[in-house]
């Protein structure tokens, strides 16, 4: 098989640089079981894990017959370098050796963020109001807020940030890249319903239960309200990382036409929901901007505006 140019292999792995983390603040989950052993053990239950380690009946990703025929029509050895790894692996870069490896499948931090800044102070919880060590329990009001806001500030993606996480979520499985698609022949995306998938094998709400009970919703949210919002932030990423995932196309293929039909459905989706009866100001603002949008090539610069204006009405909403 014909190896490509080096410039294209190049771009495909700039362009498929999705997940926003530094490798060398990777700590790997092995250090949030420390303190979540039962959100931990969850996770070596599904198929995020599974990626890495395979089973007894499916092998590892990187050792599958498919992934070697599309690392093969890319000229690519290996899946845990280069183009797949953003999206299959958590990669960690240890302080003296030349590269970062991939550790594991997407763990913890690719949906929380890299650690190696916050991992020490998100669950300190200082002196009580006695002056003794305070638990979650009799952590002091003003100490929360000050440690909630540096572990944000540190790079912690939290609960309560719902559109930081459905990004996460969409911005790999959208799969927004062209060669990789039309070239490589790899799947071009996932029909992934974010507020569906987080009450399935994703739902990882143990922490207030001690383990003891995996919650619809994190803490002491109210779980109606919680999936509420959800669903409406999940539509409007879907929408947003569709827009943007065709605005990267460069010419009609597979990509191109499965990433078009991809805003077409989210689109329909978001009008079904206002129609069913859901909150619509935010849901009608977003359809706004593309009721007479053109899908097309030469309108690429106004899908990606489309896009902003999308990802600013997700996150406003997101933060209520």
């Amino acid at each position: 098989m014909k190896k490509l140019p080096l410039f294209l292999f190049c771009s495909i792995q700039i362009l498929f640089s999705q997940i926003d983390y530094d490798p060398k603040l990777i700590r790997g989950a092995t250090a949030c079981a420390n303190c979540h052993p039962t959100a931990v053990s969850h996770w070596e239950g599904t198929d995020h894990f599974k990626v890495f380690s395979g089973t007894d009946t499916e092998p590892a990703m990187h050792r599958r017959p498919e992934t070697k025929e599309i690392l093969g029509k890319l000229g690519m050895k290996s899946a845990k370098r280069g183009v797949c790894v953003d999206c299959h692996f958590t990669t960690q870069h240890l302080a003296g050796k030349k590269r970062a490896r991939a550790i594991s499948g997407p763990s913890c931090e690719s949906c929380h963020g890299a650690s190696g800044n916050w991992i020490e102070i998100h669950g300190v919880y200082g002196e009580d109001a006695s002056g003794g060590k305070a638990t979650r329990e009799t952590e002091i009001a003003s100490h929360k807020v000050e440690r909630l806001q540096n572990a944000d500030d540190n790079g912690m993606i939290r609960t309560n940030n719902i559109y930081a996480i459905a990004k996460n979520c969409y911005q790999c499985h959208t799969v927004p890249n062209e060669d990789l698609v039309n070239i490589g022949g790899h799947k071009s995306n996932s029909d992934i319903d974010f507020s569906t998938w987080l009450n399935k094998d994703i739902k990882h709400n143990f922490l207030y239960s001690d383990g003891k009970s995996n919650r619809n919703a994190p803490r002491d949210f109210d779980i109606a309200e919680r999936q509420k919002k959800n669903k409406i932030v999940g539509l409007l990423v879907d929408l947003e990382y569709s827009l943007r995932g065709y605005a990267k196309a460069t010419s009609e293929g597979d990509y191109s036409i499965s990433m078009k039909n991809r805003i077409e459905t989210a689109i329909s989706n978001l009008t079904a929901f206002e129609s069913s009866g859901g909150e619509s100001k935010d849901i009608s603002e977003a359809l706004s901007y593309v009721k007479n949008i053109s899908i097309s090539l030469s309108k690429m610069d106004e899908l990606s505006i489309t896009a902003d204006n999308v990802r600013k009405i997700a996150i406003t909403y997101s933060d209520k």
